[in-house]
């Protein structure tokens, strides 16, 4: 499968165990899986994707696309240490390779209401429509928060995760 998923909902309805059991499945079935995770009150760039980049870093050492993403991400700069000057379009290029060449690929990307504005910028640019072939991403959100651009929103399918209803919770506890 591939595309975008935004599973939207208040904050303590289960969005994260979802993504975790989202995880489970598609390690179990082999599939490359990267996640990333923001957090309140943190103002690093990219704050979604350091835990994709680590992820990255570790799948593809030498793919002519780590330099480019090394000017964002510490963990994929040079042996040397250098981060180039990559302007936004050529940043979300190749964030766009670097998920293409992985193959079957899970991108899970949590509490993305809290996301900084250049890495809302990079994921609007590199999930926009056609998502990277065989790359499915699921985003979870609380309602209105984070990665409000059109093109890319339009282009998902949105999982609203709300409250059990009164009869849904007596069947859970009578089953």
């Amino acid at each position: 499968a591939h595309g975008v998923v935004v599973l939207e909902g208040g904050s303590g309805l289960g969005k994260s165990t979802l993504l975790g059991e989202i995880r489970e499945r598609a390690t179990r079935r082999g599939v490359t899986v990267l996640a990333g995770r923001a957090a309140e009150r943190e103002h690093v760039p990219f704050n979604v994707l350091d835990g994709v980049a680590d992820g990255l870093a570790s799948l593809a050492e030498a793919s002519p696309w780590i330099e480019a993403l090394g000017s964002a991400f510490p963990a994929l700069r040079s042996s040397a240490g250098h981060a180039l000057a990559t302007s936004a379009d050529a940043l979300a290029d190749a964030f766009r390779a670097a998920l293409s060449a992985l193959g079957p690929t899970v991108l899970l990307l949590d509490d993305v209401q809290w996301a900084d504005h250049d890495c809302e910028r990079l994921l609007a640019a590199t999930l926009a429509p056609p998502a990277p072939p065989s790359v499915l991403v699921v985003i979870a959100r609380r309602p209105g928060g984070g990665l409000d651009h059109t093109r890319l929103l339009h282009a998902s399918r949105r999982l609203p995760i709300g409250p059990l209803s009164p009869a849904e919770t007596r069947a859970l506890l009578v089953a």
